[in-house]
């Protein structure tokens, strides 16, 4: 049985060129791209994600959760969206700004609720995020 890990490579090219010129991916790397990145920001708890770039695609990392069949992150993703006053901000500066302006308890214990339940779905983000690799072609070498 196949493991995200065994396609790394090809990971690494998508990761680079979607850093690179995000409009530049096709839809299918962009959903690879996104809920890949979604996954691995979020090892270190969900708000790494939000300290990333790769929140300046939130909006298309939930749509793209939803293309491979895996819509469990959504409405933890909307719950943060909805901390910041107008939205997320795509600046990743000011984001960040934000995001350290929520320095109490109360942040806190949600976010470590969140995480948890992020947590408890990992596996099953990652044979979704595989199955969506395998079916659509991106494992070019395997």
């Amino acid at each position: 049985m196949k493991q995200l890990i065994d396609f790394q490579n090809e990971w690494e090219i998508l990761a680079e060129k979607g850093m690179a010129d995000y409009s530049s991916l096709t839809a299918d790397e962009r959903v690879w791209y996104n809920c890949h990145s979604l996954m691995e920001q979020a090892d270190s708890g969900i708000i790494s994600f939000y300290y990333n770039e790769s929140a300046d695609h939130v909006n298309d990392t939930i749509e793209d959760l939803g293309k491979i069949g895996f819509t469990e992150p959504v409405e933890l993703l909307k719950k943060i969206n909805g901390l910041f006053p107008g939205g997320i901000v795509p600046d990743l500066e000011k984001r960040n700004e934000i995001i350290n302006s929520w320095d109490s308890e109360e942040y806190n214990t949600m976010f470590e609720e969140i995480d948890d339940k992020f947590y408890g779905f990992k596996k099953q983000f990652t044979v979704k995020i595989l199955d969506f690799i395998m079916d659509k072609g991106l494992a070019y070498s395997k």
